[in-house]
């Protein structure tokens, strides 16, 4: 892989990780698309890419993780740790893991062997199964709302001052719910900031917090991931170190320099109608393949 290759999938990487439409889609998308990629080498492309964006969130939210990690050091019995915000964080990774791990091998024993078209397809599917969270939590983010004008808007909706839940007060439920959600993004197409927004929208969290706590959760979601699939993967190991830090590299300086304002872009625009144009484009790109 040469420098042009590892800087555009950075830039793909570091634009598309803040908005609700599967950065893992378009990086396969783009590498296998228009790079001339292997199919055995999109799971390390990814994870690598995946890593450079995952301390650009650490560095963006240092001070909230700080604030998690004093919080967890204070705690001194069950009954501290089920009322600290940890314990969401925690029982979200459990829910995660019950749903992803079973999607993840079943995705690798029927999906490995498939034609680049028809995974073009499965993951353009996925993506217009995000559209369609995206539209219900948009719907719900509109209800909350009734006809009041504020200034707090969750993708392109206006939400009112009514009683929502802020960040702090996350449950072990609304974890266990919101991993749910995000296990199932392990499924090609399918975003897991797109899945998760749309769990804490519905429980009913203020859209400051929606996109606090989605966020965060990416972190220790991604560290999980990068262990996992160096133990399951060799194609991991076995890949070129030096080829796997351009690509960290430049996924974090563009991640980095656009994390702020595409978190806030992605509280204003129709992200529902962006991930269906995606969807849309994919599904034609693998059914032309495969013709």
């Amino acid at each position: 892989m040469d420098l042009f290759s590892a800087i555009l999938l950075g830039i793909v990487q570091g634009v598309s990780e803040w908005l609700p439409i599967s950065s893992k889609t378009l990086d396969a998308f783009v590498f296998l698309q228009f790079l001339g990629g292997s199919a055995q080498e999109v799971i390390p492309i990814l994870l690598y890419l995946h890593l450079g964006t995952l301390f650009s969130a650490i560095i963006y939210f240092r001070k909230k993780i700080m604030q998690i990690i004093l919080e967890f050091a204070k705690i001194r019995s069950i009954g501290q740790f089920k009322k600290s915000q940890a314990s969401f964080y925690f029982f979200a990774l459990l829910g995660t893991g019950i749903v992803g791990i079973p999607l993840l091998v079943l995705q690798k024993l029927y999906f490995s062997s498939l034609e680049a078209g028809a995974l073009y397809a499965i993951m353009g599917i996925g993506l217009l199964l995000t559209a369609a969270l995206l539209y219900l939590q948009k719907k719900k983010a509109h209800s909350a709302s009734g006809l009041h004008k504020q200034k707090n808007t969750i993708n392109g909706e206006k939400w009112a001052k009514s009683p929502a839940k802020c960040a702090k007060e996350a449950t072990i439920k609304d974890g266990i719910f919101t991993g749910l959600f995000q296990g199932l993004s392990v499924l090609g197409g399918l975003s897991r900031s797109g899945t998760t927004t749309t769990a804490l929208v519905f429980a009913k969290f203020e859209p400051k917090a929606v996109f606090e706590l989605s966020f965060i959760l990416s972190i220790p979601t991604i560290m999980c991931a990068e262990v996992l699939f160096y133990i399951l993967d060799g194609s991991f190991a076995s890949f070129d170190i030096s080829q796997g830090a351009a690509l960290a590299l430049s996924s974090f300086v563009f991640g980095y320099l656009t994390i702020d304002a595409l978190i806030r872009l992605a509280q204003r625009i129709n992200l529902a109608a962006l991930a269906a144009i995606f969807g849309i484009l994919m599904v034609l790109a693998g059914l032309l393949q495969l013709s």
